[in-house]
């Protein structure tokens, strides 16, 4: 029952920042929010596109270092 809670309090929250997008003034929160599901989205496709993240990870690292 406490995970139903938090996934819950999570929503209104998560809510909460995007009701930011009605406001003028708020535009910088809610194009941040929009460039940071974006990201998120590209993690998770990602992950999904390399089996290995890990190993993907340190081929990078020692590629660009």
């Amino acid at each position: 029952m406490k995970g139903i809670g938090s996934d819950i309090y999570s929503g209104v929250e998560r809510v909460s920042w995007y009701s930011s997008c009605l406001l003028p003034r708020y535009y910088d929160v809610c194009n941040e929010l929009f460039s940071e599901e974006q990201r998120m989205h590209k993690s998770i496709l990602s992950v999904f596109r390399y089996h290995d993240v890990i190993g993907h990870m340190f081929y990078l690292y020692l590629k660009w270092s």
